[in-house]
């Protein structure tokens, strides 16, 4: 198993964003560099894959007969 890791939510746009608003002016890149220099890694939502089910088949034959 990795090491566990903290994680942002955030995107790199809006935090460069909140940074320009303190008159720290760095680019999304750079974030994402500082980001994992911290520790931090991005955290986005992702699409679960289903996994099957044993009688699909069985399921879209039956649907198709009637």
């Amino acid at each position: 198993m990795g090491r566990r890791r903290r994680w942002t939510g955030k995107r790199l746009r809006r935090i460069s964003a909140e940074l320009a608003q303190l008159d720290i002016v760095v680019s999304p890149n750079t974030v994402r560099r500082l980001l994992d220099e911290l520790g931090y890694a991005l955290h986005a939502n992702t699409k679960s894959l289903s996994r099957g089910c044993p009688e699909r088949d069985e399921q879209f034959c039956y649907i198709a007969e009637q």
